[in-house]
């Protein structure tokens, strides 16, 4: 289907793309004057192309758009309009030539098929990242992301931005740039992958052998149901829960007033640097998750000296000298 300026004669004349299932090959909106509409508001549009928007339409696509090709190379241009449910179905190749805009964004969930960011923004709500797809140096933005697929995904070079009480789960054997959650009450999984970079202002986590660059977070309770954890520098900012054994480059409790609680029975590792920003109005509680019962702090060599920190059940091993001062 191609439309052009000799296609709308009036202002605003309408397609309506309205049946149960719609074809077409190509879509393409390139040259179109009068402010035209596509209104594709119920059913299934299957394209088997390209798909070529305008600036000059007005676009309602709040029904379900399945891209179906599969073979050649194919691009989307959106030019700013909403489509809504984007989904990839086919095993062809895509490539986005602007900034994509959806509410819910599904990519080819097959080994063939292959989804091409072209280092453009993408927004949406909900992002499964179930397909071959390379994200270059994008920004993302949505509220859920799922990488958990077999497929190659090639995110280590794109920031993923997460909002509105996200839920990040990256899937197995992933290299992530950055995941940056800017809204409260946050979910993330985090299983055999890295993260060159993380923040929240709060988290639910779990992490499974995941390896972090640079880790900054408010309040966390991680879950106690991962191990093998390494943080080449964590940043807690606020009540923490460390559970299952972890290692920590540099561990810097910059939260004064507030309580960090180690998982009895486990082991946090600090291999450099261990941290603890407090004072005598705002002293730091270090203690484990039950009374009685002792957690462990393990650095091999050197010092340790912190201040102002109520203790209670810590076991400190490994060969360092750790001081706390008296007042």
């Amino acid at each position: 289907a191609f439309f052009d300026a000799n296609s709308f004669s009036a202002a605003n004349d309408t397609v309506y793309i309205d049946g149960s299932v719609t074809y077409c090959k190509d879509m393409n909106w390139t040259s179109v004057t009068n402010n035209p509409v596509a209104h594709c508001s119920s059913g299934n549009f299957k394209i088997y192309g390209s798909i070529i928007l305008s600036p000059n339409m007005n676009g309602d696509f709040s029904g379900t758009i399945f891209m179906e090709a599969t073979s050649g190379n194919h691009i989307i241009t959106s030019a700013t309009q909403n489509l809504y449910f984007f989904m990839f179905n086919g095993t062809a190749h895509w490539s986005l030539t602007d900034s994509l805009l959806c509410n819910y964004l599904s990519l080819p969930s097959t080994s063939s098929g292959f989804f091409n960011s072209n280092n453009q923004t993408i927004r949406t709500d909900v992002f499964s990242a179930y397909g071959t797809a390379s994200f270059g140096t994008s920004n993302i933005y949505c509220s859920d992301w799922n990488g958990n697929s077999s497929y190659s995904l090639d995110v280590d070079s794109c920031t993923i931005w997460l909002y509105n009480g996200a839920s990040f789960n990256s899937g197995t054997n992933r290299n992530y740039n950055r995941a940056i959650f800017l809204n409260p009450d946050n979910q993330v999984d985090i299983s055999n992958s890295t993260l060159k970079y993380l923040s929240a202002p709060d988290l639910s986590a779990n992490f499974t052998n995941a390896t972090i660059d640079t880790f900054i977070c408010g309040s966390l309770n991680m879950n106690n149901s991962g191990n093998g954890n390494l943080f080449h520098y964590a940043q807690l900012n606020n009540d923490a829960s460390l559970y299952g054994n972890n290692s920590f480059d540099t561990l810097f409790c910059n939260n004064p007033g507030h309580t960090i609680t180690l998982q009895h029975g486990f082991t946090q590792t600090i291999n450099n640097e261990f941290l603890i920003n407090a004072s005598g109005g705002f002293p730091v509680t270090l203690q484990s998750d039950q009374a009685g019962t002792q957690a462990t702090i393990s650095k091999a060599a050197d010092t340790v000296c912190v201040n102002y920190i109520l203790m209670q059940d810590i076991k400190v091993t490994g060969g360092a000298q750790f001081y706390a001062g008296q007042y």
